[in-house]
C-alpha cells in the first residue's frame, strides 16, 4: 500500500512539472503597446532631466476623474513605477503572434534585431535602480 502511495505521489509530481501554463495570445499589435506602455513611462523618464520629481505637482480641479486622480502617484515612486513598467514591456514586445501595425509578425527573432537591439531588461532594470535613488536635481 506504501508503493502505491508513493507512485501515485511521484507521479503527481511529476505531472505538476512537465504540465505548462497555456501560451497567451497578444492583446494588441506592436505600436499599440509602444503608445500605451513604452511611450509613456518613457517620457516619465525623460522629464526627469528637466523637472524635479519632488517638487510640488501642478494641480487642476476640472471636475473630471483624471484631473482628481492625477497626481496619487507622484515623486520617485512615479519614476520607479515607470522604469518597471519599461522593463516588464520587454517581454511583452517578444511575446510569441505579436503583429506590427501593418499586419506582419514582430521580427524578434531575426539576426539583424539580435545584433544591434540593447538587452531592454536589463536597461529597465537600471533604470530601475537608478530611479530607486534619487540625486539633486540642480
Amino acid at each position: 500500500m506504501r508503493v502505491f502511495g508513493v507512485l501515485c505521489v511521484l507521479l503527481s509530481l511529476t505531472a505538476c512539472t512537465t504540465a505548462q501554463a497555456p501560451a497567451a495570445e497578444p492583446v494588441g499589435n506592436l505600436a499599440l503597446v509602444m503608445r500605451s506602455i513604452l511611450f509613456p513611462n518613457s517620457n516619465i523618464l525623460f522629464d526627469t532631466q528637466s523637472r524635479d520629481p519632488d517638487a510640488p505637482p501642478e494641480t487642476r480641479d476640472d471636475g473630471t476623474v483624471s484631473a482628481t486622480f492625477s497626481n496619487i502617484y507622484k515623486g520617485w515612486g512615479l519614476v520607479e513605477a515607470a522604469s518597471v513598467a519599461l522593463a516588464e514591456s520587454a517581454q511583452l514586445i517578444m511575446t510569441p503572434g505579436r503583429m506590427c501595425e501593418n499586419g506582419r509578425p514582430v521580427p524578434v527573432g531575426t539576426a539583424d534585431l539580435m545584433a544591434c537591439r540593447p538587452p531592454p531588461v536589463t536597461m529597465g532594470t537600471m533604470l530601475d535602480r537608478a530611479s530607486a535613488v534619487p540625486a539633486s536635481v540642480e
